[in-house]
């Protein structure tokens, strides 16, 4: 394949990617990466201009590597949730690197959106870019945002694909067995806004089904979500997405039951979870016509 063929079809690649055309879900994460493999070495200018070798930064228990863009809408929420498990587990041995895949031929128009990007995901951690894709290519990444968490071998332990929230999930169960923050045949819980924890092996099968869905093969992501169900009947999130793959094959009496199972489920839990506690201030507050809780007339 000559330069100038290879240059067009990356050029259409990264067109797809930006309009929408290839969807996350319907491309492979690391075409040229696998999970088992040693991560391979590179050296990339950061934003503030040093140089960073992978192979002498890795994290003593667990390193990120994250691919990403500013103009990927789905970037800065990751971007985010890795300053946060920074925060949450520095102490415990993990190092994020942010590796930026902005365009094939570098701009200096875009140095300005990335800093952007971090600055709104708060990001302490290092920013690296791959100005001329050598990274990109030589990992064979083709989707963004993707990650690799790495041990303090620097050998790959999982892929994150695309970064959907169950994939999010799926990393932090990883991510905790690196840092030998719980041991591999734990289950890791994921615990939904209304405070229940589903059970790591439903999260896997929602996983795969939201996928299913992405890829519109309605069916399978029927048959996934049923799996989740089968594994955890609680998981409310499960039922909702079942919904959804039956409404999309036509079964309106099937979707709405499981609309109606996540209501219930929702509402048992939302009611079941404990309150906050009352500040010092809210305790002596009084209610609006002057009198104490204890007043009569």
């Amino acid at each position: 394949m000559s330069r100038f063929t290879r240059a067009l079809a990356l050029a259409a690649l990264s067109f797809a990617l930006v309009t929408g055309l290839l969807s996350p879900s319907l491309a492979e994460a690391f075409k040229r990466t696998e999970v088992g493999e040693t991560a391979k070495d590179f050296t990339l200018p950061a934003l503030d201009g040093e140089k960073v070798t992978l192979m002498k930064s890795l994290g003593p228990k667990a390193t990120l590597v994250a691919f990403w863009a500013a103009w990927s809408p789905r970037s800065l929420p990751m971007l985010t949730d890795m300053q946060t498990f920074l925060g949450e587990h520095e102490k415990d041995g993990l190092k994020v690197l942010a590796v930026n895949v902005e365009h094939q031929s570098w701009s200096p128009e875009d140095e300005p959106k990335i800093r952007e990007a971090v600055k709104a995901a708060s990001a302490t951690y290092t920013v690296l870019l791959d100005k001329d894709f050598a990274v990109y290519n030589d990992y064979g990444v083709v989707v963004v945002p993707s990650l690799a968490l790495l041990d303090k071998d620097g050998k790959i332990v999982s892929i994150t694909n695309g970064y959907s929230s169950t994939g999010k999930d799926a990393l932090k169960e990883e991510l905790l067995k690196a840092l030998g923050l719980v041991k591999a045949e734990e289950k890791v819980a994921k615990t939904d806004e209304d405070g229940y924890k589903a059970n790591s092996l439903a999260v896997r099968h929602l996983m795969m089904a939201e996928k299913f869905l992405d890829k519109k093969m309605y069916s399978k992501a029927e048959s996934a979500a049923k799996d989740a169900i089968g594994k955890d009947g609680e998981y409310a999130l499960a039922y909702k997405v079942l919904s959804e793959a039956l409404k999309k094959q036509g079964k309106e009496e099937e979707s709405a039951a499981a609309v109606k199972k996540f209501d219930e489920l929702e509402t048992k839990y939302k009611a079941a979870a404990p309150a906050e506690p009352k500040t010092e201030e809210q305790k002596d507050a009084k209610p609006a016509d002057g009198k104490g809780s204890g007043t009569s007339m």
